[in-house]
């Protein structure tokens, strides 16, 4: 699939709106919008608007557009109307159940135009647009509209602290749409160069090359009972034990804690920043970061609302890698199981909780052992649709051989 997309926030992106935010503000709170239409003509565009959209159109790189919005289907459909922008795919306020940060919205409207997360870039103005871009698996692009001058160029270090996170997420920051433009070419012919290159690097010899880097390929070991079944699961040589930590370094044991652990966001947030981004490099370096994946953690035998340390991994994981998208929460435990619970029991109590998905799956789990869990999740997102699914053990596994 070779073209690209590029997704527009509405207000204060693509229509500058500033000027009734507070007509808006007070529309959605009581439902009367018949006085925010008659203030459309307090709207404007930037300009070059309809010029970038334009030239956008008629590229050669043949753009796929679209409107991903916070606001009511009917005002963003309206407003574009009014300012004749043709534009007609929209992703709307009622759409999802999920809006900006989370990355539902955008989702949703890649799913309309059939487009792949590291060939499609959203366009916003807010650090919740650069969020929910990054949460999707897409390239944000950041329009500063604060006065910066040359913002291609320009340096941020006398920036606010949400100026620096967005800097910091990579984000693609401009103040006009000349300079948009400008990171939009350098972004495709990058990437377009890299996917070129990984073409040519014999990954036909390689079959696990989608998902992995040199070093995971050359490193990384398959559970051979597993495959034997037809499943490809993955593991390293690291053995973090789950319970007897002793004689294991503090840092081992604090990676042990957070890979087992089932607690609450909060809890696990304040408790396993540092051993997390310990171990995140370390799972980076096995993955290949210019292929899009789709990275899923396995769900906890329970079904009380905790999170997992999978999936605080998975979050800050795709957090730091633009192609990466977070499928946290995808698998649902339905029905508590007990442990060592064999494979149907699993596969009878385990939901895909999310849309049909064409990605390349990732299965995160802390450990494999019998194998039941990470073969019931594999089946669930083969249903949904997925390319091709493996699944990844953080920590070293035993087979059912003891070995």
């Amino acid at each position: 699939m070779d073209k690209w997309t590029i997704l527009f926030d509405l207000d204060d992106t693509l229509v500058m709106t500033h000027e009734i935010e507070k007509l808006r503000e007070q529309a959605c709170k009581n439902g009367e919008w018949k006085e925010v239409y008659a203030s459309f003509n307090e709207t404007y565009l930037k300009v070059q608007t309809k010029q970038i959209i334009r030239l956008i159109k008629t590229s050669q790189h043949g753009y796929r557009i679209g409107v991903v919005t916070s606001s009511p289907r009917s005002y963003a459909e309206k407003l574009l109307a009014y300012h004749r922008l043709d534009i007609t795919v929209l992703s709307a306020f009622h759409d999802t159940k999920k809006k900006k940060p989370f990355p539902d919205p955008i989702i949703y409207a890649m799913s309309i135009l059939d487009s792949v997360p590291n060939r499609t870039i959203y366009v916003g103005d807010k650090l919740d647009d650069v969020q929910a871009s990054l949460s999707s698996g897409c390239i944000p692009f950041f329009f500063d509209k604060s006065g910066y001058q040359n913002a291609r160029h320009s340096s941020l270090d006398s920036s606010s602290p949400s100026d620096r996170l967005i800097e910091r997420r990579g984000a693609k920051r401009f103040s006009s749409w000349e300079g948009f433009y400008g990171h939009l070419d350098e972004t495709v012919s990058q990437i377009k160069e890299s996917h070129k290159k990984i073409k040519t690097e014999k990954n036909d010899k390689k079959p696990n090359s989608t998902f992995f880097s040199e070093y995971g390929l050359q490193n990384l070991k398959k559970r051979k009972d597993l495959e034997e079944e037809g499943y490809d699961v993955f593991f390293h040589d690291i053995y973090y034990p789950p319970n007897d930590r002793d004689g294991i370094s503090e840092r081992d044991k604090y990676i042990s804690e957070l890979i087992y652990s089932r607690k609450t966001y909060d809890n696990l947030k304040k408790n396993y920043q540092k051993p997390a981004k310990q171990l995140l490099p370390e799972i980076e370096s096995w993955l290949n970061p210019a292929i899009s994946l789709l990275i899923i953690p396995t769900p906890s035998r329970n079904t009380e609302k905790s999170e997992t340390g999978e999936s605080m991994i998975t979050d800050l994981l795709c957090d730091r890698n633009l192609n990466f998208l977070s499928g946290t929460n995808y698998l649902k435990r339905v029905e508590e199981v007990p442990r060592y619970s064999y494979y149907k029991t699993h596969l009878k109590t385990i939901r895909f909780n999310a849309p049909k998905t064409a990605y390349n799956v990732v299965i995160l789990d802390n450990v494999v052992s019998t194998g039941g869990t990470m073969k019931a999740c594999i089946d669930r997102v083969k249903e949904a649709g997925a390319k091709s699914v493996i699944g990844l053990a953080v920590a070293k596994t035993r087979g059912r051989d003891g070995n």
